[in-house]
């Protein structure tokens, strides 16, 4: 998943709330990030590899001036090139628009099969953006709508023209998308925290279906096809998204609260304390030491702050190397204990296996590791970069075998129906990744 954030009003400094903002969204990657804005008409961009703070900075930011800009945290490692990074900027007989998507194109080849102006090598924001194009229809929201029907995906995305954004999101509702206010400007974003960090107030989610349209003074609300069976993506919740974000009314933080909670009443275990894999599992375990009532939660790893998240580095020695230079052992209150290590999931186990034996080199005893997801079997096949090449450590072997090569004293996972009921909205959520029923495109 990427970040998309985008700002619509009377602010002609834009592009440095844009800015702002997509630092609040900078744990969704670490991989490049991009801007684009509306200056009279003409769309000025700028995006490359790197943090945010890698690619702006003020003298940037001070020339880029508009009431109109769209910017994105993009972690789709599409290449190694900055010019296949989003936004996409494509000019048109409706006019030149800029183009963020967040998520995937299921139906590509077919795609390509049938409109010969599509290629292989197209991002997903360079398809939708060429079958924009292409269309036959008068307008570009007329447009937008045609491109999006012809789509089969999961996705969260948003278009920046010079009249406005607009935004939408897949049939199920798969990837987060909100809309907000201020004093001056609508905005639209991939989780909340980046509307509060702006002092921004949450209007409402984008609905499936709809197009929202954000103009300078006014928000459009315009159908574009039938809703289907909503399934909002489980694993946004547990890693992507941030704590103090609300998805889908659903407060992040008390979900993942809940759900430590109910992984210390189904698999509980004597120590001397909890500790969190920080900060991915830092709320489940506060969760659990609440679920156990007798053991309490305490620190024991230090995280190094300018590091970012291990799991979205791109290869497996990247993500190692990171862990050796992120976390650091609270040696002193380790020591001689038995500790349970909780943290939000496993996909690969590079990162688990390296934390316990950084723990038992500093002393510790046992090392419990409980974890707040189910299993996690299957690649993403709706958007998430789970690659198909690099399948999930779950998909090969047995809980025995996961514990024996992170070489834990014991390993116990939630149930995926004991997640859904710390939700209270079970029915709602896509669990593919956990159980290989991925969420119906076309089921209402």
């Amino acid at each position: 998943m990427s970040g998309i954030f985008a700002i619509c009003g009377k602010n002609k400094m834009s592009a440095s709330l844009v800015y702002y903002a997509l630092f609040a969204l900078q744990h969704r990657g670490q991989y490049g990030c991009g801007i684009a804005m509306n200056d009279n008409g003409y769309i000025d961009y700028r995006k490359d590899l790197g943090y945010v703070d890698d690619v702006f900075d003020k003298d940037l930011l001070s020339r880029m001036q508009g009431d109109i800009c769209l910017g994105i945290i993009d972690n789709s490692q599409k290449s190694p090139l900055r010019f296949d990074l989003d936004p996409v900027v494509m000019g048109s007989s409706k006019g030149t628009f800029a183009v963020a998507y967040d998520g995937s194109i299921l139906n590509k080849k077919e795609l390509i099969e049938k409109y010969t102006y599509l290629r292989e090598d197209m991002t997903p924001s360079e398809l939708l953006g060429t079958l924009m194009v292409h269309s036959e229809a008068e307008d570009l929201i007329e447009a937008i709508k045609e491109s999006l029907l012809k789509i089969k995906g999961a996705f969260a995305m948003v278009i920046m023209s010079s009249d406005g954004i607009v935004a939408a999101r897949d049939v199920c509702g798969i990837q987060a998308l909100s809309i907000g206010r201020s004093e001056d400007s609508f905005m639209v974003s991939s989780e909340t925290c980046a509307i509060d960090a702006l002092g921004g107030e949450f209007v409402s989610e984008v609905d499936p279906g709809y197009l929202y349209v954000l103009r300078r003074d006014e928000i459009e609300k315009v159908p574009f096809c039938s809703p289907m069976k909503r399934k909002s993506c489980l694993f946004e919740m547990i890693y992507f998204a941030r704590p103090d974000s609300v998805i889908n009314g659903l407060s992040v933080y008390k979900m993942r609260r809940m759900a430590g909670r109910s992984l210390a009443k189904t698999a509980p275990v004597q120590a001397d304390m909890v500790i969190a894999a920080p900060d991915s599992g830092t709320v489940a375990a506060i969760g659990y030491a609440d679920g156990s009532e007798d053991i309490p939660y305490e620190e024991g790893l230090i995280k190094n702050r300018y590091i970012g998240r291990t799991f979205i580095q791109p290869d497996a020695l990247s993500r190692e190397m990171a862990v050796k230079i992120k976390l650091n052992v609270l040696k002193e209150n380790i020591r001689g204990k038995d500790v349970i290590l909780v943290d939000d999931s496993i996909v690969r186990g590079t990162t688990m296996k390296s934390v316990v034996k950084m723990l038992k080199s500093a002393g510790a005893k046992k090392v419990h590791v409980r974890i707040a997801s189910p299993l996690c079997k299957y690649p993403c096949k709706l958007g998430v970069n789970l690659s198909l090449q690099e399948i999930p450590l779950a998909a090969v072997k047995t809980i025995e075998e996961i514990q024996e090569l992170i070489q834990s004293d014991s390993l116990a996972f939630i149930d995926v129906e004991e997640l859904l009921k710390s939700t209270g909205m079970g029915e709602t959520f896509c669990t593919g990744c956990f159980t290989g029923k991925y969420a119906d495109l076309e089921e209402k």
